[in-house]
């Protein structure tokens, strides 16, 4: 499957009553055990107007064989790496072949609720000026027994939330497939230090790297598109976050 080579994507002749569609985009590399989960959460999604890009960061096992069966044909684009490349790279293999619309990412050790594309597109109809939008989510500890909300970024225009705070994760924003044009796609980097001087981000850089997360991509991306559209906080909960350590 070849990749298109250009964020100059083609304008969708798209009709004007037409449903919202959504691209979501999944990186795995060696979560055999838990990327069944992620792609079952957006199999059974109650709306149906999507599509689920995997991207296989060099996996030791056959990601084909696992997930293609799961799908219909028109609703997967999976492609694979034969090495390891790393998180931005897998998120910029799967951002150059978006097809539809809306883009949202999910990790391969997540899930998204069942109802989450239906509430998101209901959202898109009644606030149709928005090109960026954020939820809350919920984070779980399986072998602790606990579960807590992530509730969602509060503002009026640009997020200004600090960097370290984890709030802002993967799965709980989606923005239009057009900012692409503006914003560009992650810097290509294999380790998370270099990732986060190349960044750009104010009090992020490979001598603090405050972040929980050692990438921060998803904070990355929420920066740079709030730099430019003041994004809608939705007041749901619709992404799960299995902390991998309580597996």
């Amino acid at each position: 499957m070849r990749l298109r080579k250009s964020l100059k994507h083609k304008k969708m002749q798209t009709p004007i009553n037409s449903e919202p569609s959504f691209t979501i985009i999944t990186p795995t590399c060696n979560r055999a055990h838990t990327l069944p989960r992620a792609c079952n959460s957006v199999l059974n999604q109650t709306y149906r107007n999507w599509e689920h890009i995997i991207v296989d960061d060099g996996s030791n096992y056959d990601v084909k064989a696992l997930v293609e069966p799961m799908y219909p044909a028109s609703k997967l684009q999976l492609f694979r790496h034969e090495e390891r490349m790393e998180r931005a790279s897998s998120y910029n293999t799967g951002m150059k072949a978006i097809r539809n619309e809306w883009v949202m990412f999910l990790d391969d050790d997540d899930e998204i609720m069942p109802f989450q594309l239906e509430y998101l597109a209901e959202a898109i109809k009644t606030y149709p000026d928005f090109k960026v939008f954020n939820w809350g989510g919920l984070v779980t500890a399986k072998n602790k027994g606990w579960i807590r909300t992530r509730d969602p970024v509060a503002f009026e225009e640009k997020v200004e939330c600090k960097v370290e705070s984890g709030q802002i994760v993967n799965g709980q924003f989606m923005f239009k497939r057009e900012c692409l044009d503006r914003i560009g796609l992650f810097p290509e980097a294999r380790n998370c230090y270099i990732f986060a001087d190349m960044a750009g981000v104010p009090g992020y850089d490979s001598k603090t790297r405050t972040l929980g997360n050692p990438w921060g991509n998803d904070y990355l991306m929420f920066w740079r598109l709030t730099r430019l559209w003041a994004p809608k906080k939705l007041d749901y909960y619709l992404y799960i976050t299995h902390l991998r350590t309580t597996e």
